[in-house]
């Protein structure tokens, strides 16, 4: 669990950082074109956000993209316990058989258990890495069939991994309908202040927004365009189930 608030924070102090730089950045770019300090402010703050934008897109493509190895994984995990082996034996196993992208965490899965560290507590770590409600659900199944002795976690694992394939269906259908809504959004949030930044290349607009009503304007701008975009992308947001077992 501390390992996972730890790595939340190095990205959101990475994600500071970057904020500031395209902030920098945005603000010489502007300033060059325009020689506006007022304009050049307004861009700089709205660039301060597209780091963090970006960081939230990749984390979350991230975590649709292992979502939908889960079923991959539990065919894995299947055939190896059909073959005799134990739970922890056919997880390790995915440290080299597995999909390339979640290699690692099973090998260190696999290196927690070789360090006698309890199955359980291995498994946690592993549903820390992935972040996942769908982790959560597969690696609570593994620990109960662990605990309980079950001898149909095959059999368990097999409705497990067909009801994840036919969730991953209906969740990329769900993403494809409302993917334009974002793009719409992003456009929308975009194209004036493309417009401003050509226009700004004209000394009668540098005039207009040097006056004190001209920066209030800016700031109304910027203060529609956080309004507009936050709340298109709540209409397009689909909704993730929590993670109700992520903190055991």
């Amino acid at each position: 669990m501390f390992n996972y608030v730890l790595r939340k924070a190095r990205v959101h102090r990475s994600n500071l950082g970057a904020g500031i730089a395209s902030s920098a950045v945005a603000f010489f770019l502007s300033f060059s074109l325009s020689s506006s300090f007022a304009i050049a402010s307004a861009f700089a703050l709205i660039c301060t956000a597209i780091p963090a934008l970006i960081s939230r897109e990749r984390s979350q493509k991230k975590k649709r993209i292992w979502s939908a190895l889960w079923p991959e994984l539990l065919e894995h995990v299947i055939s190896g316990l059909q073959s005799g082996l134990s739970i922890e034996q056919a997880l390790s196993a995915l440290g080299s058989r597995g999909p390339e992208v979640t290699r690692y965490i099973f090998q260190g899965f696999a290196s927690d258990l070789r360090a006698h560290v309890p199955v359980e507590s291995a498994l946690g770590r592993v549903k820390a890495d992935f972040d996942s409600h769908v982790a959560d659900q597969v690696c609570e199944v593994l620990i109960l069939s662990k605990s309980s002795g079950a001898r149909d976690t095959a059999t368990t694992l097999r409705t497990l991994s067909d009801y994840l394939r036919a969730e991953n269906v209906l969740a990329d259908e769900i993403h494809a309908k409302q993917s334009w809504i974002r793009n719409s959004a992003t456009i929308a949030a975009v194209a004036p202040w493309l417009l401003l930044l050509l226009l700004s290349t004209q000394s009668n607009t540098v005039a207009a927004y040097k006056s004190p009503i001209g920066f209030a304007i800016l700031l109304g701008g910027i203060g529609c365009t956080v309004v507009a975009y936050i709340w298109m992308n709540r209409v397009a947001r689909v909704e993730v189930p929590p993670r109700v077992f992520g903190a055991r």
